[in-house]
């Protein structure tokens, strides 16, 4: 595991820039001293009613980042979400703290209405032992036809959408020979990356799970919490389906 992504959306904080100075400090006094803020644009589109269409709009977004000394586990706030991004995962019941108690930081500050939406991503790359094929760690039902094609095996690609009781997931797999790649809407920054799955060039597979409960209810903590532990169990069964058993007998 390579890259690790937790993250709640909830009311829009107008005024998060008034609490930010309390939040910086406990946040630093949690081992998160690096901060900074960066604007960013993204396009809105908002439908007035009685018409079909419109035009999108460009709106300033600000982002605030607390990074941990090692620049491996970084908070990102803005005004309707929070997010923890980490490539120093553990297991997820230190990660999953660990987000948490930036959260209730938050919720203490300003006083959290409801949550929109929480989701959690994982990213893995699997890397072959020296003398194994790639494809001896992968489950036939992920590689697609390039596993019988003739030739250079260059690029292969599988998705997946399913609802599992009140969790959505996507499970993507990705099969290249070549660098460590981030996929297109994750931005690590400076953050480190475990050296051996970073310095690798070769052939790989990147096994993307991404999870989410949508839906507004009133902020509690606990409730995150069991979200989260949902969340998680059905990207663990994912994550099982997409590896062989010849992966996990290596892994283990």
């Amino acid at each position: 595991m390579y890259f690790t992504v937790a993250q709640v959306r909830f009311n829009r904080l107008l005024k998060l820039s008034d609490f930010l100075p309390n939040i910086q400090e406990r946040l630093r006094q949690q081992r998160f001293p690096d901060f900074s803020t960066h604007k960013s644009f993204v396009l809105e589109v908002n439908l007035q009613p009685g018409t079909s269409s419109a035009a999108p709009v460009a709106v300033a977004v600000e982002r605030h980042q607390f990074g941990d000394t090692p620049q491996t586990q970084l908070f990102l706030l803005d005004q309707q979400s929070l997010t923890l991004q980490s490539t120093d995962y553990g297991d997820f019941k230190q990660f999953s703290e660990i987000f948490l108690r930036g959260l209730n930081i938050l919720h203490e500050e300003v006083r959290l209405d409801y949550v929109e939406r929480i989701g959690l991503r994982y990213l893995d790359r699997v890397i072959p032992n020296e003398g194994d094929d790639l494809y001896q760690y992968l489950a036939p039902e992920v590689t697609g036809l390039s596993r019988k094609l003739p030739g250079q095996k260059a690029y292969a690609y599988s998705e997946s959408v399913n609802i599992v009781d009140q969790v959505n997931l996507l499970s993507r797999v990705s099969i290249q020979s070549g660098p460590l790649v981030f996929p297109p809407d994750i931005v690590p920054g400076q953050m480190n990356v475990n050296s051996r799955l970073a310095t690798y060039v070769g052939p790989n597979a990147i096994l993307d799970n991404d999870g989410s409960v949508d839906g507004r209810h009133e902020f509690s903590i606990d409730t995150v919490r069991e979200h989260l532990t949902a969340i998680h169990d059905v990207i663990g069964n994912a994550f099982h389906a997409a590896a062989s058993e010849h992966a996990f007998e290596v892994w283990n």
